[in-house]
């Protein structure tokens, strides 16, 4: 879905937190919420560098800024074979997204899996490795974080950290690490999730 790879692809820098939850309900209702918050000196730097119409929040997102800060937050909603659908064709026109998938397993449960291989993408050259302040930049970025997060009825799998009673599966990014890879974090976000109870003999679904 559009709202995941958004936020992944964005040229990233200090003061960036974001918050990505997508839910998958027992109709086969994708919901993809995400909230992104960039310091105002780098916000006004992708404005600055936006071209074709597009912007730090895309079209139907709400943006609300202070002296210190944009933040932007929008939700999508798909049908399950719609984000599948969505998820195959980003994964195959962004080298970045290769191994991005929404699978079905069954009736019951799906897989998805979220690339962490941030080497991929593309920075801005304000960032790039030769930068001499990118250190300091680097030390600025303690404490902020993308959390990357998938709920449904159950989640049996995961190498993130399973939530609310098992419902959730949560991996945090720090930030410093979509700048300056270290291999803190696994390659890929995968959860193998069950969305829904077709019952013993499957007949309910």
């Amino acid at each position: 879905m559009r709202a995941l790879w958004i936020l992944l692809l964005l040229p990233l820098a200090a003061c960036f937190d974001a918050e990505a939850d997508l839910r998958f309900a027992e109709d086969e209702v994708v919901t993809a919420d995400v909230k992104m918050t960039l310091g105002r000196q780098l916000y006004e730097l992708v404005q600055l560098g936006a071209t074709g119409g597009q912007s730090f929040c895309p079209k139907g997102g709400q943006t609300s800024i202070n002296s210190e800060s944009a933040v932007c937050e929008f939700t999508e909603e798909r049908s399950l074979d719609k984000a599948i659908s969505e998820v195959n064709k980003a994964s195959a026109q962004e080298d970045f997204l290769r191994d991005a998938e929404i699978v079905r397993l069954d009736k019951e449960r799906v897989k998805v899996i979220v690339p962490l291989d941030f080497e991929k993408v593309q920075k801005l050259p304000e960032l790039g490795s030769d930068n001499p302040m990118l250190p300091t930049l680097l030390d600025a970025l303690a404490g902020h974080a993308v959390v990357l997060r998938v709920h449904g009825l159950e989640i049996e799998q995961t190498n993130g950290k399973r939530l609310d009673g098992g419902k959730t599966a949560e991996l945090i990014v720090p930030t410093a690490e979509i700048l300056e890879p270290t291999g803190a974090i696994p390659d890929v976000f995968e959860v193998t999730v069950k969305y829904r109870s077709c019952g013993f003999s499957g007949l309910s679904c």
